[in-house]
C-alpha cells in the first residue's frame, strides 16, 4: 500500500470520527450513541466500494486520533511486507534454484519436486504459495 492510499484511508477514517473529534454530534447523545449511530451507515471507503464499520472500530480510531492525531489514522506498513511468513528461507531457496533451472517449471511441478526431495515439507507449503512467492521472482 502506498503514502497515497494509506492518507486517503486515514482522511476516510477521520471524515467518520470529526463530528466526534470537534464536538459538532447532538450533544443530547452520548459519544457511544454516536458511535453506535454511526456505525449503523454505509460509506464509501477510498476504493470506492460500500461499506459498515462497526461502533468498536470507530471507538478505537477515535481514541487513536485523541492520543496520536491524524497519523495515528494512517494504516501501519506491515513489518514483514515483502517476505513470506508461510516458506522458510531453505524451501525458497529451493523454489529459487528450482526456477532457476527449470524457467518454465509450474508451480505445482515445483511443489511435487519439494515433496520428492525433501524429507520435511510444510503443510503449509501448498502450490499456490509457492506461485504467489515466484509472483514478484518472475514478473
Amino acid at each position: 500500500m502506498n503514502n497515497e492510499t494509506r492518507q486517503k484511508i486515514a482522511l476516510f477514517r477521520y471524515g467518520i470520527i470529526a463530528p466526534v473529534v470537534s464536538g459538532t454530534y447532538d450533544e443530547g447523545k452520548s459519544i457511544k450513541g454516536f458511535f453506535r449511530d454511526a456505525a449503523g451507515k454505509v460509506y464509501t471507503n477510498p476504493s470506492g466500494e460500500e461499506t459498515k464499520v462497526s461502533a468498536s472500530t470507530l471507538e478505537r480510531w477515535y481514541y487513536a486520533y485523541n492520543k496520536g492525531g491524524f497519523d495515528a489514522l494512517i494504516p501501519m506498513r506491515r513489518c514483514d511486507t515483502g517476505k513470506s511468513r508461510k516458506i522458510d528461507e531453505d524451501i525458497m531457496e529451493q523454489i529459487r534454484f528450482l526456477k532457476k533451472e527449470y524457467p518454465r517449471i509450474p508451480a505445482t511441478l515445483i511443489h511435487q519436486k519439494l515433496l520428492d526431495n525433501s524429507n520435511v515439507i510444510h503443510i503449509s507449503v501448498i502450490p499456490y504459495r509457492i506461485y504467489n512467492y515466484l509472483s514478484p521472482i518472475i514478473s
